[in-house]
């Protein structure tokens, strides 16, 4: 039977997440389960992944930091990670929502290895609380020795060449969340079929003290989370009004500020709560076909997230 790892044995399972740690429990195996709660006052620091969306309920657990759950859980699952070795995000499939993840439940998720091949390896996990299902998805990880980890510099020739067309302030007030985890600072093109935003990664961010040693890249479920801020602060922008929840779907490539292809999200359908009775406005991501990550984001780097509407 599998030991029971507790925070300090996690730490040493996934060293690159040595502040705002996630995960409570957890035991390894060949299909490794973890827990996790983060209450509103976490003393660690984690409710900065909470948001209200129900009016008098409790907060809720980000749907996209359900995934980097998943992603811990899949970590775990492969042993401690050796000495000079990093692990990253490739790519996630097959995401699909459920439920909220109320932060006063424990939240519990199971993930189990689908394919191994030398320094990748894809997994398939759910998150659930109270036995009900809250997300699902499959993920691929790929290990790196720190030497070869460094991210890409973009070739000489490279440069930013989108169709913006303006520069609209998003008032991050309007979300019930931390504003540094609301993925888009600024719309740069509004349409009702394209859109992009922009959002720097800055050198205080909340995020960077926790996320690799040494060297901090943004979390891949963030860059994703781009997509649906995105969007919804486009409703913001146009006044758009619905007493039902509204359903879009995007595709979407992320740049940084060089031109660098960054990420590219395929079928993301997303869900916008804008004047629903006893709801705050706020967007979900329901489904997502695939995310590729291409290159890393770090402290300083500006993204673009250009969205194309296509339902």
């Amino acid at each position: 039977m599998s030991k029971l790892l507790l925070k300090p044995d996690i730490e040493a399972y996934i060293p690159h997440r040595f502040e705002n740690q996630l995960i409570d429990t957890a035991t390894p195996g060949e299909k490794a389960s973890f827990s996790v709660a983060i209450p509103e006052n976490d003393p660690y620091n984690r409710s900065i992944f909470l948001q209200e969306i129900e009016i008098g309920k409790p907060a809720i657990i980000m749907e996209t930091i359900l995934v980097e759950l998943l992603a811990l859980g899949m970590i775990i699952k492969e042993g401690p990670t050796p000495d000079g070795i990093l692990v990253f995000f490739a790519s996630i499939d097959s995401f699909e929502y459920h439920k909220p993840a109320r932060s006063h439940c424990v939240t519990s998720g199971v993930v189990f290895t689908v394919k191994k091949r030398e320094r990748f390896f894809k997994c398939q996990g759910h998150i659930e609380q109270l036995g009900e299902s809250n997300a699902q998805a499959t993920l691929m990880a790929s290990a790196f020795s720190n030497s070869d980890s460094a991210p890409k510099s973009p070739a000489a020739d490279t440069v930013l060449d989108l169709p913006m067309n303006t520069h609209q302030l998003v008032d991050k007030r309007q979300w019930r969340r931390n504003p540094d985890l609301v993925i888009c600072d600024a719309i740069r093109l509004a349409s009702d079929t394209a859109l992009i935003g922009e959002y720097c990664f800055h050198d205080q961010h909340p995020l960077i003290r926790g996320h690799f040693p040494n060297m901090p890249v943004m979390m891949g479920v963030l860059q994703w989370q781009s997509v649906a801020d995105l969007a919804l602060a486009y409703a913001f922008d146009q006044s758009i009004a619905h007493s039902k929840p509204v359903t879009h779907t995007y595709c979407a490539k992320l740049y940084n500020q060089t031109g660098l292809l960054i990420s590219v999200i395929t079928h993301c359908v997303v869900s916008l709560w804008t004047q629903v009775p006893g709801f705050y406005p706020h967007s979900r991501i329901l489904k997502t076909d695939k995310i590729v990550f291409k290159n890393r984001v770090v402290p300083g780097d500006t993204i673009y997230t250009h969205s194309i509407r296509v339902d």
